[in-house]
């Protein structure tokens, strides 16, 4: 059973990495485009790229909520079954 829990926290721990890691490379692109990158990059993007990359964070931000949840909750099941 630990092997178990210790499994789902490690996949849930890389879960969460990866998606702070998009979030991080997202932020990133829309700072360098705010302070004013080369004027190849420097166009503003298009509504649908806005719309879709809010949509992207949005839903990295709850993958990453859930993650830090069940997370903590193996934590617990952990230490109780200890």
């Amino acid at each position: 059973m630990r092997a178990d829990l210790e499994a789902k926290v490690a996949s849930l721990a890389a879960g969460q990495r990866q998606s702070t890691q998009e979030a991080g490379a997202l932020l990133d692109r829309s700072k360098s485009w705010k302070r004013g990158s080369p004027p190849s990059r420097r166009e503003p993007p298009g509504q649908k790229d806005i719309s879709d990359r809010d949509i992207r964070l949005r839903a990295l931000g709850e993958r990453a909520d859930k993650a830090e949840t069940a997370l903590a909750a193996n934590s617990r099941r952990a230490a109780r079954a200890r």
